[in-house]
C-alpha cells in the first residue's frame, strides 16, 4: 500500500468512527507550537491540542479556547481576558498570576490548580469545579460562582466582593481574611469553612449552612442571615451590627457572649437559653 493510499484510508476510518452529532470542526491537527510571550489576541484555538504549550506571559485576550486541551500547559502570567474557555481542559496546567478577567469558564474543571494571585474578576464560572484549588490573594470580584464546588480549597485573602456564590458548596474551604462584601451566599454550604477575619459586610447569607464554621473576628455588619444555621459555629468577637438574624439558629453557636450584636435584628432568632 502506498503512503497516499494509507492516508486516504485513515481519513475514511476517522469519518466512520466519528460519533453521530460530533462537532464538524473537531481538530485532529498535531499539537501547536506557540511561543511564550506571543501575541495571539482574537485567534481561535477551538478544540486544538495545546498540551504542555509554553505560553508564559502570552497575550491570549479574546481568544476562542473552547474545547482546547491545555493540560500541563504553562500559562503563568498570561492574559486571557475575555477568552471563551467552555470545555477547555486544564489539568496540571500552571496558571499562577494569569489574568482570566471576564472569561467564559462555566463548568470548567479547575480542581487542584494553583490560581494564587490570578485575576478572575467578572469571570463566568457557573458550575465550575474548584475542589482543592489554591486561590490565595486571587481577585474574583463580581465573578459568577453559582453552584460551584470548592471543597477544601484555599482562598486566604481572596477578593470575592459582589460575587454570586448561591447554592455553592464550600465545605472545609479556607476563606481566612477574605473580602466578601455584598456577596450572595444564599443557601450556600459553608460547613467547617474558615471565615475568620473575613469581611462579610452586607453579604446575603439567607438559609446558609454555617455548621461548625469559624466566624471568629469576622465582620458581618448589615449582613442578611435569615434562617442561617450556625450550629457549633465559632463566633468569637464576630461583628453582627445591624445584621438581619430573623429565624437564624444561634442556639449552639460558640463564643456568642463575645460577639457584637448591637442593633442586630434578632427578634425571631433562635438564641441560647439563659
Amino acid at each position: 500500500m502506498s503512503l497516499l493510499d494509507y492516508v486516504h484510508q485513515l481519513g475514511r476510518k476517522r469519518r466512520r468512527t466519528q460519533s453521530p452529532g460530533a462537532s464538524s470542526d473537531a481538530d485532529f491537527s498535531p499539537p501547536l507550537m506557540l511561543d511564550a510571550g506571543g501575541d495571539y489576541r482574537g485567534r481561535s484555538f477551538r478544540n486544538r491540542d495545546l498540551r504542555s504549550a509554553a505560553l508564559t506571559g502570552a497575550d491570549l485576550r479574546d481568544t476562542d479556547l473552547r474545547g482546547a486541551d491545555l493540560r500541563q500547559a504553562c500559562l503563568v502570567g498570561a492574559n486571557l481576558s475575555g477568552a471563551k474557555m467552555l470545555g477547555a481542559r486544564l489539568a496540571a496546567a500552571e496558571v499562577k498570576g494569569a489574568v482570566f478577567e471576564g472569561c467564559m469558564m462555566a463548568g470548567v474543571r479547575l480542581c487542584d490548580l494553583d490560581l494564587s494571585g490570578c485575576n478572575l474578576r467578572s469571570a463566568d464560572l457557573e458550575g465550575a469545579n474548584l475542589d482543592r484549588a489554591k486561590l490565595v490573594d486571587a481577585d474574583l470580584a463580581g465573578a459568577d460562582l453559582y453552584r460551584v464546588s470548592m471543597h477544601a480549597s484555599d482562598l486566604t485573602g481572596c477578593c470575592l466582593d459582589n460575587v454570586n456564590l448561591e447554592e455553592s458548596d464550600l465545605t472545609d474551604t479556607t476563606l481566612c481574611g477574605a473580602g466578601l462584601r455584598n456577596a450572595r451566599l444564599v443557601m450556600t454550604n459553608l460547613i467547617r469553612t474558615n471565615l475568620s477575619h473575613a469581611n462579610l459586610d452586607q453579604a446575603d447569607l439567607t438559609v446558609a449552612g454555617l455548621i461548625e464554621a469559624d466566624l471568629s473576628h469576622a465582620s458581618l455588619v448589615g449582613a442578611k442571615m435569615r434562617r442561617a444555621i450556625l450550629t457549633q459555629a465559632k463566633v468569637h468577637h464576630a461583628d453582627f451590627t445591624d445584621a438581619e438574624l430573623g429565624g437564624a439558629d444561634l442556639r449552639e453557636a460558640i463564643g456568642l457572649d463575645t460577639a457584637k450584636l448591637g442593633k442586630a435584628r434578632k427578634r425571631t432568632a433562635l438564641m441560647p437559653t439563659q
